[in-house]
């Protein structure tokens, strides 16, 4: 008798999917599928089934959005917290100096301070390192001047034959701050840089070496842009002459693949985790073939990790060129998963977006923005696989085929911690 029920509910959910699609094909049937899961068991009136239902659609509040960055901004403290105690772990057993702290001499009589073997080789301690530092150069006018007490004082300590090691005093600053400096230097090989906003803000453009929280300890090479737009900016992608073709399988985008210096893609894995450690802004720069230069900014851009095919997640708009990845309801690359021409997760039903337009990108179904198309070296006709934009100068004279398609000079994407951001360390 159930079996008769669930046979006749299995075809009218079948009956409601087709009658529900405005396209039929021959797959429709297939959305609603109601197979037996096992044997039966003797003496029980139930059987295991499968049921399968067709994917469903729901509108939610736009507060769920603000609770999926909370909870991806808590996954983010939680990574740092872990590679905190691992460091901590790593700092046991080792030797660490032994400072000898007495009080000045206008200090109550007979009150001695011995200093404890605490762990020193933490980025929070570093950080607090960093600033009392700031504080020091501050008072004392410029580097130079703070120097020469350091000098001075270093003198008197070697003419001192009972004090090879003078103990500083617990309220002379300057000494206290001159011991912190010296733990910051031996510290500073355990610190490791996690995008290029670490970088001091008078280092020049080039290649440097990164290990972001979430990496596994693994360090890799990004390029750092230490002068657009206050620098600090790791780029993720860059196109300028088409030397690299974009038309590249998932494990190759997965990889990353180019040249650092020259056209590139950082890599989906690394991308993850560079917006994974810290809540990230995105910065794109494009500038087509009569010299017109734009840019598009958006305040969070988050990547997910491959399990979940690196979908996307991008913040407000601001800029020039207008906000294209967030063009339309129908043309919305937000929230959508990465497609390659061999790994179809785009929204279009009836083929795959990566293999048509040769490249990889978050596609929907199927793009108002692709700046990983192919490289054109003037305008081109046909397919519009090229380079593209959908907001830019005069992009509505290319509705037809056999109009003349934009082609881009340049382009650049870059990431940056945002501005007042809890994860921003």
């Amino acid at each position: 008798m159930w079996l008769s029920v669930l046979f006749v509910w299995g075809n009218l959910l079948m009956f409601a999917a087709s009658q529900s699609c405005g396209e039929t094909s021959k797959d429709t049937a297939s959305w609603v599928r109601l197979k037996p899961l096992g044997q039966c068991r003797d003496g029980e009136n139930m059987c295991p089934y499968s049921i399968t239902l067709p994917p469903l659609t729901i509108q939610l509040p736009k507060h769920f959005r603000d609770l999926d960055k909370m909870a991806r901004e808590l996954q983010s403290l939680t990574l740092m917290v872990n590679q905190l105690r691992e460091e901590c772990q790593e700092c046991r057993g080792r030797q660490r100096p032994e400072w000898s702290v007495r009080t000045d001499d206008g200090g109550k009589a007979g009150e001695r301070i011995q200093a404890s073997r605490g762990t020193v080789n933490t980025r929070e301690r570093q950080h607090d390192l960093h600033k009392r530092v700031r504080i020091v150069q501050s008072r004392t006018g410029d580097n130079q001047r703070m120097k020469d007490i350091i000098a001075q004082k270093t003198t008197a300590e070697g003419s001192s034959k009972e004090n090879k090691k003078r103990p500083f005093t617990g309220i002379n600053v300057e000494d206290r701050d001159n011991l912190e400096t010296q733990l910051l230097n031996t510290c500073q090989g355990q610190y490791k840089q996690q995008d290029c906003s670490d970088l001091k803000k008078n280092m020049k453009n080039g290649v440097y070496s990164m290990t972001p929280v979430g990496s596994k300890h693994a360090s890799f090479h990004v390029f750092c842009d230490m002068e657009a737009s206050d620098g600090g900016w790791t780029l993720i992608q860059r196109r300028l002459d088409g030397t690299i073709s974009f038309n590249r399988t998932w494990d190759e985008y997965k990889k990353g693949f180019g040249s650092l210096t020259g056209e590139f893609w950082l890599g989906n894995d690394k991308i993850h985790w560079l917006t994974a450690a810290r809540a990230m802004a995105l910065r794109l720069e494009l500038e087509d073939l009569d010299g017109i230069k734009e840019y598009a900014q958006y305040d969070d851009f988050y990547v997910a990790n491959e399990s979940l095919n690196y979908q996307l997640t991008i913040g407000e708009y601001s800029g020039t060129a207008g906000n294209a990845m967030q063009h339309s309801k129908r043309f919305n690359h937000n929230q959508k998963y990465f497609s390659t021409p061999d790994r179809d997760n785009d929204e279009y039903p009836s083929g795959n977006c990566g293999a048509y337009y040769s490249s990889g990108w978050w596609f929907d179904a199927c793009m108002a923005a692709n700046l990983n198309g192919k490289y054109y070296q003037t305008r081109y006709k046909g397919v519009r696989n090229g380079i593209f934009w959908g907001t830019w100068h005069n992009i509505s004279n290319e509705y037809y085929p056999t109009n003349d398609r934009q082609s881009f000079k340049t382009v650049r994407m870059m990431i940056r911690p945002r501005e007042n951001s809890v994860l921003d360390v």
